[in-house]
């Protein structure tokens, strides 16, 4: 008799430690045992987890790696573009699904659109920024945006951690 057998629950609810005392219960009956784990399987997804970081730490992560690749390409169509081929499997094979690693990817790339030198935005801003401080330059207008910059990344960053962890989906 063929039997497949499946545990489903959250990340980190202990379905693996299951797996690992049933198949050790049906070998222990001289039963013939296949055990794979999806996602997860692969050497890179495996490597990791065995880095023993929760996903909360990997959003974390993601928003801050994208925040400073933001800085280098302005355009978010560009970024998604080489960095979701290497981010999404990557990380889904670590059990973070492709949701949470865009999610991540946009507060990241949004919070510092501001202070992008290569905003073409960042001009309008500074001419607008000139009407009522006419020696206002480039140094000036980036040493105002860069602290919301930063709240933004680290407000909306930790409300998405926690929003993950809290379970909403």
């Amino acid at each position: 008799m063929t039997m497949f057998v499946t545990f489903e629950g959250q990340d980190w609810s202990g379905k693996s430690t299951q797996a690992a005392l049933l198949v050790e219960h049906l070998r222990a009956r001289g039963r013939d045992v296949v055990e794979t784990r999806e996602p997860g399987g692969t050497p890179i997804g495996e490597a990791i987890r065995s880095l023993g970081v929760g996903q909360g730490a990997m959003v974390a992560a993601i928003v801050v790696v994208v925040s400073l690749i933001n800085l280098f390409v302005s355009s978010a169509s560009a970024k998604w573009a080489f960095l979701a081929p290497i981010l999404v499997p990557m990380l889904g094979t670590a059990g973070m699904p492709a949701d949470l690693v865009q999610c991540a990817y946009r507060v990241g790339d949004s919070c510092t659109n501001p202070i992008a030198p290569l905003n073409s935005y960042l001009a309008v801003i500074l001419i607008a920024m000139q009407r009522w401080k006419p020696d206002a330059g480039v140094g000036t207008l980036l040493s105002l945006l860069v602290p919301y910059s930063v709240l933004a990344v680290v407000a909306w960053g930790g409300f998405l951690v926690l929003w993950n962890a809290i379970g909403i989906p």
